[in-house]
């Protein structure tokens, strides 16, 4: 978040504004243009509210904070947002809760880490590409290399949810 404020002034109500800390406006985006407008964000449009704290991509359910989904219908399309950095990625076989399946795409350097892209192959005959912040020296150790097969993980306090 180089070059913002520690605080920013967000309008509310449109003649109200609140200072409110840029770290959280960063870490609990209210709508997905904010989400976007502040870094990087993975965004996955297909995605359906199953139960409390649960969506359904594909056919993989991934589970999320409830108040993420609270007041929205079960069978509600909704947006799945999630920061680069926030992927976790394991070697093939592991597997967490919200882990996906995943094959390495391009690997960019970025010097301490490298900017990786993931394909997810979660059914229903899609593919969706995912963007990832990793170490350089966690590319090492797992030895990640284009076209490797590989399981992300999506930690459930991380990921947001939208309406659409």
């Amino acid at each position: 978040m180089k070059g913002l404020p520690l605080r920013v002034r967000q309008l509310l109500d449109k003649s109200r504004e609140a200072a409110i800390l840029a770290v959280d406006v960063y870490n609990k985006p209210a709508t997905p243009f904010v989400a976007a407008f502040l870094g990087s964000m993975n965004f996955i449009r297909d995605a359906v509210r199953e139960a409390a704290g649960s969506v359904r991509i594909g056919g993989v359910s991934l589970q999320v904070e409830d108040r993420f989904t609270d007041g929205l219908a079960p069978g509600a399309p909704v947006t799945v947002a999630f920061r680069p950095e926030d992927v976790v990625v394991h070697g093939a076989g592991d597997g967490p809760r919200n882990a996906l399946p995943a094959r390495v795409g391009v690997l960019e350097f970025r010097g301490p880490r490298y900017r990786v892209s993931f394909h997810l192959s979660l059914g229903n005959g899609r593919v969706w590409t995912i963007d990832a912040e990793i170490p350089t020296e966690m590319i090492r150790r797992l030895g990640i290399q284009e076209d490797m097969e590989m399981v992300v993980q999506l930690p459930a306090d991380r990921i947001r949810v939208y309406p659409l």
